[in-house]
């Protein structure tokens, strides 16, 4: 994925500032999710998660644990 980021940022050289803000906006999204795995022997109330990436640099929001 980054470098697919990359190439499409190198490509928006030529194009217009609202692209480019595009592709950074896309960049962000991208860095800001992922997704965790638990053991399940790991009781809910004892599973931390700890903020790793910029936008989480003030704290989390929240989080929803559900059983599926």
């Amino acid at each position: 994925m980054h470098e697919s980021m990359q190439h499409a940022a190198h490509q928006t050289q030529l194009h217009t500032e609202d692209v480019k803000r595009a592709i950074e906006c896309v960049h962000w999204l991208v860095e800001s999710n992922y997704e965790l795995n638990f053991s399940p022997s790991i009781p809910l109330s004892q599973r931390v998660i700890f903020p790793v990436s910029l936008n989480e640099s003030n704290g989390m929001e929240d989080a929803r644990f559900v059983r599926l």
